[in-house]
């Protein structure tokens, strides 16, 4: 009867190997680069000291997947056994699991602490959290583990077996076997970072509920909200897939359980699937940095857009804004249509990115910023009033300017023109310009590629030439174009006809000054 219930359990356990297994190992490799992916692509967590403790875990957590559960699942699930075949591999692959696995459970207690101080009344504490002390502490515990975890290189060799003439890989030295299974894979492991973790959780979560009652700068206050509430979750995730597999452990080393070979068999059984559970902790998502760095902005279209809350720094207005938004973060702006939006989150992202600006930043327009501002005079125009409102001074003087160039030394009956109607950048004359098909492009008289599109049919017998010295008009309300079908000389064109009423202007992206 014993021995049918070993047998059983054995079969079962090497199905759950190779089903369970495998599916860990795909989850787990998945979700940690998809956690380091997110750390690294985001700016907000590249600034981070707790998203670097976060990302190291990751990286960690992967190397942990690649020698530990994949030469489990090889093993006990297909009988391919690399340690036994290569020595280097026997001694190399648990030195490297164990620094993995100690760095990654030092990691998540360093990210906590971090966030208990990040979160801090206290001003001095909160000086503590910063990259350059992160960068240290992460390289002096990994040189720790590294030289902690050398005996695993010393005493782990090939052995051969004297019944049966086959090679084992296993701990020569019993005084490191006792010390392997009680230090660094239970105290170290699991006991000392469960306990860590959960003081400095509740401590953290405390300063959290704090955390409105402060003066803090907004992306910052959020940021520390959305960390420790990150971290909290891994916690809490890690707290009930570890404590099984702790318990099961502890088990393992009772003597008296042991001698049974029935009950060791369910103990070992139980190990085994605990393991699992403990590689599924590796496989979170942590999704919600995504969102959680996020902020909605919505336009009086109702489209939404998602923007990174690192550049709301930018607008003195969405920076108010976001503290009175709602629970899922949106910020309503019914000042600003859906296109104009999106232009402004353009420009904010782009200079977050590559020029973060200051209030006294007087500097030229890049080469980038010429080509965004290449619009028409109705999109430039809502740029400025979206600018305004939004308080964004580095948008606001860059419209202004491009606006002020624009009207210099025009005459008013000019400026009315490109204020209302719609300009046509490299069309032929008499080119569609317009969803009127009535309306065709005029060719302006300066000389440059740019025309009006105004209503082609307008009586000739109406329209006057232009000055012959200097291509103006006198009338009111107009403007010298190119006409040949009317005339061989330019003709005062009547402004009304060019109004975009009369005249709508065909797809945004075929507009151009």
């Amino acid at each position: 009867m014993s021995s049918s219930i070993i047998s059983l359990l054995a079969v079962a356990s090497k199905q759950i190997t190779i089903y369970l297994g495998t599916l860990t190992l795909v989850a787990g490799v998945i979700g940690g680069l998809l956690n380091i992916i997110v750390f690294l692509s985001l700016r907000t967590f590249r600034k981070s000291s707790a998203a670097f403790y976060l990302t190291i875990m990751s990286i960690c957590n992967v190397g942990q997947m690649f020698t530990g559960l994949l030469p489990r699942i090889m093993t006990s699930g297909f009988g391919i056994n690399w340690s036994l075949t290569s020595l280097f591999y026997c001694k190399f692959r648990l030195y490297y699991f164990n620094v993995c696995a100690t760095t990654s459970m030092t990691c998540i207690c360093l990210a906590i602490i971090d966030q208990y101080l990040a979160t801090s009344s206290r001003a001095q504490w909160r000086l503590w959290c910063n990259m350059k002390i992160a960068r240290r502490s992460v390289l002096l515990f990994v040189l720790i583990w590294i030289i902690h975890n050398i005996p695993y290189l010393i005493y782990y060799d090939h052995v051969i077996s004297t019944t049966t003439g086959q090679v084992t890989c296993i701990n020569t030295n019993n005084i490191f076997q006792q010390y392997a299974i009680y230090g660094p894979t239970l105290i170290i492991g699991k006991i000392l970072p469960i306990g860590i973790t959960f003081v400095f959780g509740l401590l953290a979560y405390h300063n959290v509920q704090q955390l409105g009652y402060r003066t803090a700068p907004l992306v910052r206050r959020e940021l520390d909200k959305q960390l420790t509430v990150m971290i909290l979750v891994l916690i809490v995730f890690a707290f009930f897939t570890n404590m099984p597999y702790t318990i099961a452990l502890i088990l393992s080393t009772t003597t008296q359980l042991t001698q049974d070979p029935v009950l060791s068999a369910q103990i070992q059984f139980a190990i085994l699937v605990n393991t699992y559970f403990v590689y599924i902790y590796f496989a979170v998502i942590i999704q919600m940095a995504v969102n959680c760095s996020n902020k909605k902005l919505q336009s009086n279209e109702n489209d939404i857009f998602v923007v990174d809350a690192a550049i709301l720094q930018q607008s003195e207005v969405l920076k108010g804004f976001a503290e009175t938004s709602d629970k899922d973060g949106v910020i309503p702006l019914p000042n600003i249509n859906s296109a104009t939006l999106k232009k402004v989150i353009e420009w904010m992202n782009y200079h977050q990115k590559n020029m973060p600006q200051t209030e006294d930043n007087d500097e030229e327009l890049s080469e980038w910023g010429q080509n965004f501002l290449k619009a028409d005079i109705a999109m430039i125009s809502d740029l400025v009033l979206a600018a305004n409102f939004l308080n964004i001074k580095s948008l606001l003087n860059a419209t202004c300017a491009l606006i002020a160039y624009m009207i210099k030394g025009r005459a008013p009956a000019e400026i009315r023109l490109q204020v209302k109607s719609q300009i046509c950048n490299g069309i032929a004359q008499y080119d569609r310009c317009s969803t009127n098909s009535a309306c065709g492009c005029f060719s302006n008289t300066n000389g440059t590629d740019n025309g009006i599109c105004a209503f082609v049919w307008a009586t000739c017998s109406t329209l006057e030439t232009c000055d012959a010295s200097n291509n103006k008009c006198h009338q009111r309300n107009t403007v010298c174009v190119r006409h040949p079908r009317c005339h061989n000389r330019p003709v005062c064109y009547p402004i009304s006809m060019t109004a975009q009423h009369i005249c709508p202007p065909m797809k945004p992206s075929e507009r151009f000054l």
